[in-house]
């Protein structure tokens, strides 16, 4: 099956990076947006973490993973958290503290009933992916007691 794909990636400016993979973990094993698992068939480090939700499948001859078709509601609409997604999570430390960034991926089939207008869904999803960098940056700001939100960084 033909699948289109998004991306989009998002860097917070945070002041320490002590503990981060713990709240990495926590965050996004707990987020609103749907919740993420580790990413079995990516490595992850010190300085990246993989993480993959959604609906995906095991291709027919072989082991390898690939996206699946998300769930439809009774609207026909999609069901967001089932749209097969990745995400990856890198810590760049820097001298000023570090730098967090986010990468969404989202994958949905090219079939006819699930061709919604691409200008549309990139629009959709841009706003889906930054409420979850925002949730991500309130999170960051209470678990390391900062006074206000982390920086989102432009570029």
């Amino acid at each position: 099956m033909a699948m289109h794909q998004l991306e989009f990636a998002r860097s917070i400016a945070l002041p320490s990076a002590k503990g981060i993979h713990e709240v990495v973990e926590a965050f996004f094993r707990t987020s609103e947006q749907g919740s993420w698992e580790r990413d079995p068939s990516a490595a992850s480090d010190l300085f990246v973490m993989n993480f993959m939700r959604g609906n995906w499948t095991t291709r027919r001859f072989s082991k390898e993973r690939a996206p699946a078709a998300p769930t439809r509601d009774a609207q026909v609409a999609t069901v967001v958290r089932t749209t097969a997604a990745l995400g990856t999570v890198t810590v760049r430390p820097s001298p000023k503290g570090s730098v967090v960034t986010v990468r969404h991926r989202m994958y949905w089939p090219t079939r006819s009933e699930c061709s919604e207008d691409r200008q549309n869904l990139k629009t959709n999803w841009e706003r889906y992916t930054l409420a979850e960098v925002n949730s991500f940056r309130a999170y960051l700001a209470e678990w390391y007691q900062l006074p206000d939100l982390p920086a989102l960084l432009e570029g």
